[in-house]
């Protein structure tokens, strides 16, 4: 429910961004169209670069997860032991406090 939400509001903030975009355009008018464009071009710019700068963490996050997932496997692979092992503080502390972006 939490992803649903999440892509609900991403896509509020676009539709947001379009409709200030045409309210500019409305405000301004015809005699003064190079305004209006240059409005949109920051707005855009502004946009693009934060969507960019999330799905850069997002991937960056996967990949950390994929590699942290496969030094697990190949440590894990090597030995069959039936006892158990204990985390250190340090490691539950680090999958306790996982870093979560949102997009």
């Amino acid at each position: 429910m939490v992803f649903v939400i999440n892509k609900l509001m991403w896509l509020a903030c676009l539709f947001i961004s379009v409709s200030f975009v045409a309210l500019t355009y409305v405000v301004v008018g015809r005699h003064d169209w190079w305004l209006a464009w240059c409005t949109m071009a920051i707005g855009a710019s502004i946009m693009l670069t934060a969507i960019g700068s999330m799905c850069f963490c997002i991937v960056a996050q996967r990949i950390e997860q994929k590699n942290a997932r496969n030094i697990r496997r190949a440590s894990g692979s090597g030995s069959r032991s039936w006892s158990m092992s204990v985390p250190s503080d340090s490691e539950l502390l680090n999958n306790e406090h996982k870093r979560m972006y949102a997009l």
